[in-house]
C-alpha cells in the first residue's frame, strides 16, 4: 500500500471514529417529561384549604416543567376532577410573568398533574397555583429561585472530537504502517 493509501484509509478511520462518536452523542435518550425528573427540587409542600399539595420542578431558565401532587388534606379522599392553573411574575420591577397555563394530568396517576411555563429570566419568581375541584377552589403563591441554564460546551464537544480524529489518524497511520513497512522487506514473486 502506498504512503497516500495509508493516509486516505487514516483519515478515513478517523472520520469514522469522529462520526461514531457524533452518533453516541446525539443518541442519548430524552428526559421523560413526566418522569422521573433528575436534578428537580420541591419548591412547595403543604396544606392548602382542603388540599394537600406538594410542586416540584428544575428549576432553570427555560421551558420550566412543573409537576403538582394534589390529595385531599385528611389524606382519605381522592382528587381525580382537579382543574389547575399556574402563573409566574419576576416582582423585581420589570413586570415580567408567564401565564396563567392550564396544568394536565400525567401518566403517574389521577393525583399527579404537570404545567409548563417559558421562563427566560433568572432571579427570584413568585408562582401562583390555583386548583378548582369538587372540594373547592383555593390558591397559593410560592417563590422559586431560577437560574440560569448551564447549556453544554461546544468547546468541549469539539475538543474532544479533535482527540478522537487525531487518535484515529494515529492508530490508521501505524497499523497500516506497519503493513507497508513488512510489505517492503519482500522481495516480488514472478
Amino acid at each position: 500500500m502506498t504512503s497516500t493509501g495509508a493516509l486516505v484509509l487514516g483519515m478515513r478511520m478517523a472520520l469514522g471514529v469522529l462520526l461514531g462518536a457524533a452518533l453516541l452523542l446525539s443518541s442519548a435518550a430524552p428526559a421523560d417529561a413526566n418522569g422521573v425528573h433528575v436534578g428537580s427540587r420541591e419548591v412547595f409542600a403543604g396544606d392548602v384549604g382542603a388540599y394537600r399539595l406538594t410542586v416540584s420542578t428544575i428549576p432553570v431558565t427555560g421551558p420550566m416543567h412543573f409537576i403538582i401532587f394534589i390529595s385531599a388534606a385528611d389524606g382519605e379522599t381522592p382528587i381525580a376532577d382537579a382543574e389547575i392553573t399556574l402563573q409566574g411574575a419576576f416582582p423585581d420591577g420589570q413586570n415580567l410573568g408567564v401565564g396563567p397555563v392550564a396544568g394536565y394530568g400525567t401518566e403517574e396517576g389521577p393525583l399527579w398533574y404537570a404545567a409548563d411555563l417559558p421562563v427566560e429570566t433568572e432571579g427570584l419568581w413568585e408562582f401562583t397555583l390555583t386548583v378548582d375541584s369538587a372540594l373547592g377552589r383555593e390558591q397559593v403563591d410560592f417563590e422559586v429561585a431560577v437560574l440560569e441554564t448551564g447549556g453544554v460546551s461546544l468547546t468541549l464537544f469539539a475538543l474532544i472530537a479533535v482527540a478522537l480524529a487525531i487518535l484515529g489518524f494515529t492508530l490508521g497511520n501505524r497499523m497500516f504502517g506497519r503493513r507497508r513497512r513488512r510489505n517492503r522487506g519482500r522481495s516480488p514473486q514472478g
